[in-house]
């Protein structure tokens, strides 16, 4: 089984569009956003907003005008919103939901800390796969 992920196109960030953005005035706002669009069968199910941080780092970027947007962006396309702090440990991945709402959220309960099988594993309940599907990907082979 392959895993069907595209490989990353660009490579680098080009951060000139938003510093050119922000010279255009206030009057003209933008956000440059970091997250993924989760997908199923080319629709979007979710928008993740990740952040690679310490579990006891402040979680006022869940309330910030820019999450908002996003928030709102997921509000106004019915799909679910789900902000994750991540880190890598010397154990392996660790994602903690900070914040959830919208459709099968109850996927992901707010403060709850997941394994990196887990987190996929919830992934794909999300899109109404069997999480058995996991075990099989290469990356999980053999995992408990």
């Amino acid at each position: 089984m392959q895993s069907g992920t595209s490989p990353e196109r660009s490579g680098w960030r080009d951060l000139s569009l938003s510093q050119l953005h922000r010279e255009w005035g206030v009057e003209c706002p933008a956000t440059d956003i970091d997250l993924l669009v989760e997908a199923k069968a080319g629709y979007p199910i979710a928008i993740v907003e990740y952040k690679r941080r310490d579990w006891g780092t402040s979680t006022e970027w869940v309330q910030s005008k820019a999450n908002q947007i996003v928030r709102r962006l997921a509000r106004a396309a019915d799909i679910a919103y789900i902000a994750v702090h991540y880190r890598q440990t010397e154990r392996g991945w660790l994602f903690c939901v900070k914040h959830s709402e919208g459709p099968n959220t109850d996927l992901f309960p707010t403060d709850t800390v997941f394994n990196e099988i887990g987190f996929v594993k919830a992934l794909y309940a999300m899109r109404g796969h069997p999480i058995s599907m996991v075990d099989e990907l290469p990356r999980f082979r053999g995992a408990k």
